[in-house]
């Protein structure tokens, strides 16, 4: 986890304490998780993965009407997308239109979120675009996160460069 990225404590999450997730985001979490039961050692699909997998984007598209004015669940999720090895890049595009609404909720000025965007638009295959938000998430940062930002772009622009 980065620093000054939101995350609710166990305790929040679990008695539903004022950093807890909203009810939706916990609700498209679950139907993501669920969509995601595994593949074959021969790296084909399970019968009815796809269908699951089409049922967890319903879940997700949902969170993402319900949540179109918050920035930070937005991006929180998208973040949760994009990082956790559960979900292995199944989500890309999901978590691209969640982080580009979270960065138009906040004028592309919150160096989080600008770092989530360049990730999504880094694994969506745009590492020209992703290599000038990461540039300008440094800008905004202040300081905070600058090193791991930092590293990031250095990757963005290894891939750039090949």
């Amino acid at each position: 986890m980065r620093s000054g990225r939101f995350r609710a404590s166990r305790r929040d999450r679990v008695r539903g304490g004022r950093n807890a997730a909203p009810p939706a985001a916990s609700e498209a979490a679950r139907g993501i998780r669920s969509g995601r039961p595994g593949r074959r050692p021969d790296g084909s699909c399970p019968a009815g993965l796809l269908d699951a997998r089409e049922a967890a984007r319903a879940c997700a598209k949902a969170f993402l009407e319900r949540a179109h004015d918050k920035a930070t669940a937005l991006n929180n999720f998208a973040w949760a997308l994009l990082t956790e090895d559960q979900y292995d890049d199944a989500y890309t595009g999901l978590a691209l239109k969640m982080s580009e609404r979270s960065n138009e909720l906040t004028k592309y000025e919150n160096w989080a979120f600008l770092d989530t965007l360049a990730l999504a638009k880094f694994k969506s295959g745009d590492a020209k675009t992703a290599v000038e938000l990461e540039k300008k998430a440094i800008e905004h940062c202040g300081g905070r996160g600058k090193a791991e930002l930092e590293k990031a772009l250095a990757k963005f622009e290894k891939t750039l460069n090949e």
